[in-house]
Order: C-alpha cells, then sequence, then structure tokens
C-alpha cells in the first residue's frame, strides 16, 4: 500500500479561536485544502463538537474548508471530515473520510493545539480507519512527518 499523496502543516492563526493558516505543503495538489478565505489567506478550521464522542463513529472535531466564492454563496464554509480519535494513547492522533469524495485523511493535532497536519489519501476512504490509522499508530509515517517538519523548521 502506497504512502500518503499529499501533507498540509497548518498553524494557529494568532487571535483566533478556530483559525488555521497553511504553512507548507508537500506532494500533490489538494484543491480543498488550497482554497482561499474572504482574506486571501489558505485555512482550515477546527472546531471541537459538542457532546461527547462515542462508538458509534461521532467525531470529536471537526476540520472545514473555505467554500469557493463564499461571498455569492452566502455560506462561508464547507465541511472537509470530522476527526475520530480512537485511541486514548494517542489522543493527538486522528482519522478522518469524506463520503462524497472516497478520500481518507489522517490528522496530527500539535501540542496546545498550535498546528494542524492532515495527509491525504486519494481515494483511500475504506482504509482509513482499519488499515491506515493503524499503520499511523504504530509509527509507519513518522519518519515521512519529520522529515517534512524538518523542511519546515529550516524555512524559518
Amino acid at each position: 500500500m502506497k504512502s500518503f499523496d499529499s501533507i498540509f502543516l497548518f498553524r494557529k492563526k494568532p487571535g483566533t479561536a478556530s483559525a488555521f493558516i497553511l504553512e507548507k505543503r508537500q506532494g500533490e495538489t489538494f484543491a480543498p485544502l488550497e482554497t482561499e478565505n474572504s482574506k486571501g489567506e489558505i485555512v482550515c478550521y477546527l472546531t471541537q463538537i459538542e457532546g461527547k464522542a462515542n462508538a458509534k463513529r461521532k467525531p470529536s472535531w471537526n476540520v472545514s474548508i473555505p467554500k469557493i466564492n463564499a461571498k455569492k454563496l452566502g455560506l462561508r464554509t464547507d465541511n472537509l471530515s470530522g476527526i475520530f480519535i480512537p485511541s486514548p494513547e494517542a489522543p493527538n492522533k486522528g482519522f478522518g473520510d469524506c463520503k462524497y469524495t472516497g478520500n481518507g485523511y489522517l490528522f496530527l493535532i500539535g501540542e496546545n493545539f498550535e498546528t494542524l497536519t492532515i495527509l491525504v489519501f486519494r481515494n483511500q476512504c475504506s482504509t482509513v480507519e482499519q488499515v491506515l490509522f493503524t499503520r499511523f499508530l504504530e509509527g509507519e509515517f513518522d519518519a515521512q512527518i519529520s522529515a517534512f517538519m524538518e523542511q519546515v523548521e529550516a524555512a524559518l
């Protein structure tokens, strides 16, 4: 099974409750995570879902993205994915999917919610929960994520 198609690092926008600005992307382009908001910023929004997550796949968090042509449509965001965090041993690692596109996502939430790293797996919705998340927990993507983060730090 191949690795992820794209990796995105978003950093919390100072002074906001849920906005994260794209800091770096690597891999294939992925339009939903490269859409600008009305201020011209490439952002995503991380919001906690009210209530308690449970075994019926209720996500703990939601990631939304700016709508294209938001001014014309009236609505400002679209849902990208919920984030399911099934392992208490790894409360910063989660998975999600989009049933409309077939894409799967793995999420890494940084310390104090300062960063959000998103790994995109195109057309792998059916494997994200049972196969890819297990590989993620076992550290299979750690070397690639670390190399990506080192590039980010070197650019600062």
